[in-house]
């Protein structure tokens, strides 16, 4: 990140490149003109944190941020050590463009590899309205926790995908199959993961699993069947959705697998997608209308509803292409949302 600052008496320019396809961008845009990629980190300027004028505006939206200014002398007169130090905005700046640089790769990496990132698109929407209010600090400390989360979450994911190999070693293993390949990929993964490599860890699991997918058979895609069922399933009962007759195929097939019956646990899986499917679209489109008026009284409220708009848009989008089962996680992660304080 780099801003134009050659003439000290013009207003500074932000510039960056493009995350997705290395576009150089001149100004503040939310979406890249090449690629058309929504910007989420990149929203947050470096400008728009810059400390000049951020007392005025703190005080008019009756924040805290400027009272030490306020009370001056009286500061000075205190014992130090009972007075929060201010920090220094420079300093905060500096971080505020290495934390941006940090998040960049890690947002990248937990995308990749499907680990879950909803935590942290609502701390770096924090982070954009902090940035807007021009409240540096604050920014920074947000963009702070939403590195920490995504590096939780990363680790999770890993974890999750290796328990995953580890289980699909023990299948490979009661069909027969020599897994010990698929056993050294699982420990290279492990060891490369204490090393801080984080990537080639991922790198390393994904080469246990294409040894796992052929010492497995049939098993592999009629578990990702039925762990997206189980997950729909779990999603509809959020809303109250009978889906009992869906619940009592993916119960069967779940016998199916602990009997190792990779073929009838897929055609089971299968056929409660195939039933969940007719119904979801009618749930969606009544979910979609109460999100949307929801959505309304929270912006009258005055309430920052700046991740509820994207997750609501984000639901109207899969469902307008058929994706009900992915609709119906936005419009999951948009009550959640909905009713955090």
């Amino acid at each position: 990140m780099q801003e134009d600052t050659s003439d000290k008496g013009e207003e500074e320019t932000f510039e960056f490149d493009c995350p997705d396809c290395g576009a150089h961008i001149i100004g503040e845009v939310s979406r890249c003109p090449d690629c058309g990629i929504e910007f989420v980190i990149e929203e947050v300027t470096e400008d728009e944190l810059d400390g000049d004028g951020a007392e005025e505006n703190a005080e008019a939206e009756g924040g805290t941020d400027g009272a030490e200014d306020a009370v001056g002398a009286e500061v000075a007169e205190e014992d130090e050590h009972d007075v929060p130090q201010a920090a220094d905005p420079e300093a905060l700046k500096e971080e505020f463009s290495s934390l941006v640089d940090e998040l960049r790769p890690l947002w990248e990496l937990a995308e990749r590899h499907g680990a879950d990132t909803s935590g942290a698109r609502r701390l770096m929407d924090r982070a954009v309205s902090a940035g807007k209010r021009r409240d540096v600090e604050e920014a920074v400390a947000t963009l702070r926790e939403c590195r920490s989360l995504l590096d939780s979450e990363i680790a999770s994911r890993l974890e999750q995908d290796l328990c995953h190999l580890e289980d699909l070693a023990e299948v490979a293993k009661a069909a027969g199959s020599d897994a010990s390949g698929l056993r050294a990929a699982i420990g290279g993964a492990r060891a490369l993961n204490g090393k801080g490599d984080l990537e080639g860890a991922f790198r390393e699991a994904e080469n246990g699993a294409g040894m796992a997918e052929k010492l497995s058979g049939h098993y592999m895609e009629a578990n990702e069947l039925y762990e997206a069922l189980e997950r729909a399933v779990l999603n509809a009962e959020r809303f109250y959705l009978d889906v009992r007759e869906v619940r009592g195929l993916l119960n069967e097939s779940r016998e199916a697998k602990e009997r190792a019956d990779w073929t009838t646990m897929g055609i089971l899986a299968r056929k409660g997608r195939d039933e969940l499917a007719r119904v979801l679209p009618e749930l969606i489109s009544s979910e979609l209308r109460r999100a949307k008026q929801s959505l309304l009284d929270a912006k009258a409220s005055g309430r920052d509803v700046a991740t509820m708009v994207k997750l609501l848009r984000a639901a109207g989008v899969e469902a307008k292409r058929g994706r009900s089962e992915e609709a119906l996680e936005r419009l999951v992660e948009f009550r959640d949302e909905e009713g955090a304080s």
